[in-house]
């Protein structure tokens, strides 16, 4: 009768041996996607999308000041770029510009 519960015991000792491995085995896991997250929040930043779009806008008039752009180049950036905008935002380049010069 021994061998016939001798089996169960060894199925248990196995299961709580293997337990500890396990349940290190996910902490480590949640441990690596929390840092991975992050690690992508850190990365991706808090950037404004209306500022980028701004500062490009700013960039592109001073091309188009230097003659490296033409102005029906120059427009249709600036429609592309402000027509994709989903908050509405209104750059005045030339004041900008004329308070630079």
């Amino acid at each position: 009768m021994t061998g016939l519960f001798s089996a169960p015991d060894r199925v248990s000792a196995i299961i709580r041996a293997s337990a500890f491995s396990y349940c290190l085995t996910a902490l480590c896991l949640i441990v690596l996607i929390w840092a991975a997250l992050k690690f992508r929040s850190w990365y991706q930043g808090d950037s404004d999308p209306a500022a980028d779009r701004a500062e490009l806008l700013l960039q592109f008039k001073d091309l188009e000041r230097r003659g490296e752009l033409t102005d029906q180049e120059f427009r249709s950036i600036q429609g592309q770029l402000v027509g994709n905008s989903a908050d509405s935002f209104v750059v005045n380049t030339d004041a900008d510009l004329e308070s630079d010069s």
